[in-house]
């Protein structure tokens, strides 16, 4: 069958049909191919951004549709942005802070129809997503880096968040903070059959601690760590 190709390209390309295109060797676009058997193309979407670092995060084919994931990182300037197709999308949510990481989160069917999950929400869009799961419904769940993400009654402050959001849309579900005194870091997100979710990551604990969940409502449920497990 077919296949997806999921990679970076810098200036323009033999696939590049219109457009000016920055080509320097600290600059790279993320690029997505659909391939026939016989390697001719089927279509090809490029999607640029001022952030001038793209790194493939993740893609995977679920229900006759792919996921992918792209972050983006070195800023630019103030007014940061993504382009998919046609739409440009702001990362700068805060005008008086240039960001320096940005994630694309979207899926495209066959037919090379994108449909933009994180960067039409204000909460998603703000932070840079780390990971994604498929819950048996066909649910994403996605990890966030280390935000101050203002959702439901989370505490303020830094810690990964995880949420489980609508595959159409992108909408948020419900969401959950892991919070921890302490540096957190969260890699990867596993989910099994009975929808119980495995998490990987790291964390520089200068004494024990606990580890905190938070569900947007109230804590619950603590985990004991040893000093820089």
């Amino acid at each position: 069958g077919s296949r997806l190709v999921l990679g970076y390209a810098r200036g323009k390309t033999a696939l590049d049909q219109n457009g000016s295109f920055a080509s320097n060797a600290g600059r790279s676009d993320a690029f997505l191919v659909r391939l026939r058997p016989n390697n001719q193309v089927v279509w090809y979407k490029r999607f640029h951004s001022s952030l001038a670092r793209a790194e493939a995060r993740h893609l995977e084919v679920r229900n006759g549709k792919a996921y992918f994931l792209v972050n983006y990182t070195l800023p630019h300037n103030d007014s940061n942005y993504i382009r998919v197709e046609n739409t440009t999308y702001s990362v700068n949510i805060n005008p008086n802070m240039v960001r320096t990481s940005a994630s694309l989160l979207a899926s495209v069917d066959t037919t090379g129809t994108i449909t933009v999950l994180n960067l039409t929400n204000d909460l998603l869009r703000s932070v840079t997503l780390m990971n994604l799961g498929y819950f048996n419904n066909g649910d994403l769940a996605v990890g966030t880096d280390n935000a101050n993400i203002a959702f439901q009654s989370f505490p303020s402050s830094s810690s990964p968040h995880i949420f489980r959001l609508k595959p159409g849309t992108g909408a948020i579900i419900e969401g959950r903070k892991l919070i921890l005194q302490g540096n957190l870091s969260l890699y990867t997100i596993q989910i099994d059959k009975n929808d119980q979710l495995y998490l990987s990551g790291s964390t520089n604990l200068p004494t024990n601690g606990n580890l905190f969940l938070h569900n947007g409502t109230s804590m619950i449920d603590t985990l004991a760590l040893p000093v820089n497990n």
